[in-house]
């Protein structure tokens, strides 16, 4: 809506997302995520928020940033959080 408005940040947002749950849990999940990414970009571009190019630099940082930082599920690590009324941490669990 302004001269600022380079990348979208929430096509970004969405492509990351749609990419980390590819990325992690295969295409069952990413496949309609990517439709939801999608749309978001249409979304943006028909509420004349961003221009076409805005929304295709914002999918292009979040698709990148997804296959940056997520890796794959590995079922033999779990990380779980745990905290209590004083004290916080993660346990680590592994098999072989």
């Amino acid at each position: 809506s302004d001269d600022k408005s380079f990348p979208s940040g929430h096509t970004t947002v969405a492509f990351a997302s749609a990419t980390t749950l590819h990325r992690r849990y295969g295409w069952k999940f990413g496949f309609p995520a990517y439709g939801v990414a999608a749309l978001t970009g249409v979304a943006r571009v028909a509420a004349r928020k961003h221009h076409w190019w805005d929304v295709a630099a914002g999918a292009t940082l979040g698709t990148a940033s997804g296959w940056f930082f997520t890796d794959a599920f590995n079922d033999k690590v779990q990380l779980t959080p745990w905290v209590d009324g004083k004290n916080g941490g993660v346990l680590v669990g592994g098999a072989w």
